[in-house]
Order: C-alpha cells, then sequence, then structure tokens
C-alpha cells in the first residue's frame, strides 16, 4: 500500500541533486511539479555527478528551488553558463547560485534565463552578476544576497530596493557599487518597513556610509557591518564614522537589535539583545578593537541613565579598552560576565594603582559578578579593594553617589578558588554561587 501512496506523490520525487540515483525516473514522477534542485560540482566528479549535472541544467524550466554550486573550468563552465542564459525558468520561487572563478573576482556576467523573469522570492547571487540591473527579477522580493559580483550604479542599486518593499533581508559582501559614490547627492530615502536582517561586509566605508544615511528600517533587528579593509587592516576611524552613521541614522532604536561589528584583524562583536523585566540591556563583547570605536559606538547605544548588562568574552589583549572612562556609561552597568579568557580585566581591577584612580573603573551601579577562568586570590583583591572604597566614600559614581554593594558572585567551573579564598569573598558578596565541584 505505501508504495503506490509514494508512487503517486510526486513532491516525494521532486528532489533532484548531481548524485541523486535514478535521475530519470525522478524527472518523470513529479509529472509537471516544481523541482527542488541541489547541484554541486567540483574537480574531480564522478560520472553520476557529470550526468546527473548535465541532465538536471536540461530541465531549468521545471526548477521551482534551485541551489547550484559550480567549481568548475573551461569548457564545462562555458556549457553551465550557457544553459543558464539559454533557458527560463518560469517556475522558480527560490535561487541560490554561486560560481567560484579564481581569474574572475568579481564574478562574470551572463543574462540569466533568457531575461524571462521568474517570481522571485528569495534570491542570493555569488560570482555570477546578472547583465540586466533593470530586470524584473529584482522586485517583490523578501531576501536578495548579492556576494563578489559586479553591482549597478547606486541609482540602479536603490531602485531594487524600492521595487522590494516587503524585503525582509539584505546580506552585501564584495559588492561592487559603479560610479563614485562619494561624489553622490543625498536623495530621498528607501523606505524598508519589512527589513529584519541587514548585513553588510567588504563594501567600500563611503558605500556603506551612503546606504545607511538613505536606507530607513526602523524594524531592523539583525545589524552587522564589516567594511572593507585597505592595506591589511582595518582603520579605526573609519570603522567608527561608520558605526555613528549607523547609529545615527540606521538604527533609531537600541531596544531588541541585535548589532555585529567586525574590525579585522580585531574583531568586536556587538550583541544587544531586548530589555529584560527590569529594562536591562543585555551586551555582549568579545574581542578589542581602538578605543575610538567604542567611544563612538557606546554612548550611541546606551541612553546614559539606561542600566546594562555586560558580557565580557576577551582573548587576550589590553584590557585599558575595556577600563578607558571615556569609552563607558559607567554608573549605568549593573551585571557584569566576565568569560574565559579575561584574567587580565581581572589584575587590572585588583591593582593599586587603578585603586588610586578614583574607582570609576568598578562601575559604582554594579550589583551582579560573573567570572569564569581567574584565579581566587586576584578576584578577592579586586573585592577587597571595591568594599575598601565603598566604606571610605572614595569611590562615587557620576551623580556623587555611594556605590551599591555587590549582591551576587557568581564563579564558573574553570575558576581556581580554594575554599579558604572562598570564604574570605563571601565576607565581600551578599551571595556566592559556584559551579566549582570542589
Amino acid at each position: 500500500m505505501w508504495k503506490e501512496v509514494i508512487d503517486a506523490s510526486p513532491n516525494i520525487w521532486s528532489s533532484i541533486g548531481n548524485t541523486t540515483p535514478n535521475l530519470e525516473r525522478c524527472l518523470t514522477k513529479p509529472e509537471n511539479a516544481p523541482l527542488m534542485v541541489a547541484l554541486r560540482l567540483t574537480q574531480p566528479h564522478t560520472n553520476r555527478e557529470l550526468l546527473n549535472w548535465d541532465r538536471s541544467l536540461e530541465v531549468i524550466s521545471r526548477w521551482g528551488i534551485a541551489d547550484v554550486d559550480s567549481h568548475v573550468e573551461g569548457a564545462r563552465k562555458e556549457r553551465y553558463l550557457s544553459a543558464l542564459e539559454a533557458n527560463p525558468a518560469p517556475m522558480l520561487r527560490s535561487l541560490n547560485l554561486t560560481d567560484y572563478d579564481h581569474n574572475a573576482p568579481y564574478g562574470v556576467e551572463i543574462d540569466l534565463f533568457r531575461g524571462v523573469a521568474p517570481r522571485f522570492r528569495e534570491l542570493r547571487l555569488h560570482g555570477i552578476s546578472p547583465k540586466n540591473w533593470d530586470s524584473p527579477f529584482f522586485s517583490n522580493l523578501r531576501l536578495l544576497s548579492l556576494s563578489r559580483i559586479h553591482g549597478p550604479t547606486m541609482e540602479q542599486f536603490l531602485e531594487i530596493l524600492e521595487a522590494c518593499s516587503c524585503l525582509e533581508s539584505l546580506t552585501l559582501s564584495f559588492f561592487h557599487v559603479n560610479g563614485n559614490v562619494s561624489a553622490l547627492e543625498p536623495r530621498r530615502a528607501v523606505n524598508l518597513l519589512s527589513l529584519d536582517s541587514l548585513g553588510i561586509s567588504g563594501l567600500a566605508p563611503a558605500t556603506i556610509k551612503f546606504l545607511l544615511r538613505t536606507i530607513k528600517a526602523p524594524f531592523c533587528r539583525d545589524f552587522s557591518i564589516q567594511p572593507a579593509r585597505y592595506m591589511g587592516y582595518q582603520d579605526a576611524a573609519t570603522c567608527s564614522e561608520c558605526i555613528n552613521v549607523a547609529f545615527t541614522s540606521f538604527l533609531t532604536t537600541a531596544e531588541d537589535v541585535r548589532v555585529t561589528i567586525s574590525t579585522k584583524p580585531s574583531r568586536v562583536y556587538v550583541r544587544a539583545t531586548e530589555r529584560d523585566k527590569d529594562g536591562v540591556f543585555s551586551v555582549r563583547l568579545a574581542g578589542y578593537s581602538a578605543h575610538s570605536v567604542w567611544s563612538t559606538f557606546v554612548p550611541l547605544l546606551f541612553p546614559e541613565t539606561s542600566p546594562v548588562t555586560i558580557e565580557l568574552a576577551f582573548g587576550s589583549g589590553d584590557p585599558n579598552v575595556l577600563l578607558e572612562t571615556s569609552a563607558w556609561t559607567l554608573h549605568g552597568v549593573w551585571k557584569i560576565v566576565l568569560g574565559l579568557g579575561a584574567e587580565r580585566v581581572i589584575q587590572e581591577l585588583a591593582v593599586a594603582k587603578a585603586i588610586d584612580d578614583g574607582f570609576r573603573w568598578m562601575w559604582p551601579r554594579l550589583y551582579e559578578l560573573s567570572v569564569d577562568g581567574v584565579d581566587g586570590e586576584e578576584l578577592l583583591r579586586m573585592l577587597e579593594a571595591r568594599a575598601e572604597a565603598v566604606t571610605s566614600g572614595r569611590m562615587l559614581d557620576d551623580q556623587q553617589q555611594r556605590p551599591v554593594p555587590l549582591k551576587l558572585l557568581a564563579l564558573g567551573r574553570s575558576c581556581k578558588v580554594s575554599p579558604t579564598i572562598l570564604e574570605d569573598i563571601r565576607r565581600f558578596v551578599g551571595e556566592v554561587q559556584t559551579e566549582n565541584p570542589d
């Protein structure tokens, strides 16, 4: 009975690929149902992969969802590109097209599907550029991803965005815009009210700033930016400028937004999630970057009076980036989580020199601290210094108020804390939670 049901269900047979056995049967069973195609051809390849690849290209007109990844060169590549140009694809709704060519870093240009426009909902192009950027392909999209391709002019691209008013996800990576963007005059805004995710990497800073000043997406909740690098590194001032534009023009609120910023070779990942029940923002920082990045970023993201939860997952680096008073609205920090690799931060907090600097780095409103991978003696010295500052009145916040006592200290499994040190730590904290099996 089940065999009869399977034979009578065309959708079961509609998924094909270059390793699918008995491909011809899969092509006849679905009748006229759209095909879900997943093709990947590399060098070397088997006879079956080659035959299935060629046969699948012959039925492009039946593609409904296609994920095609080509790593071939020479005559094989020419036949593949010719097939994409010569055949219309009226049933296609989702296309992920990838072509790797070391001789063409920004991809090849072809006239996709004879210009017969399928009604795309999702379009991802990597290494393949359409010759005609005015194509109806670029309308009513919900997802658009363009990577390592020759782009249109900026005006053409903005017209594409205007034709995709329901766009939910936009990703641009090493997307080359034709023309001098720096010379462009401001134009009317492009409103993308449905945009939830925007990712930009490898674009020139001028292009990034122009896009962020022009696109209005007030409900975007997932934003990542990595400007193109020059001379092997990313200039901190340039990145700061892009971040400044992002938070003054593009991101209009810090609530319920996830932000990722990368400035290779030093990486910065910033994650801000929605407020918790107490109205506290949460931000996760991993890695270090130049001071100018933080001094620009933090005041824009967090209002001065907003309580903030900060999670620090630093590796090796200069803890002074964290401790710079000019870079943080310190009195708003309520909770700090120091992850593995943050030993130097604790060491810096425990030294006498920092005590003489007025304890601003101690975060006066801090009431909860979570640490992992730190030494118990250094942690104890830090808590002793903070307690002495609290009782002496020498540690005041920006509003000349005494700091709050530390209510909770959570110790991770990798903390090296002896029972004796643990008892001493308890004298300075309302409650200690430990995962250490000892």
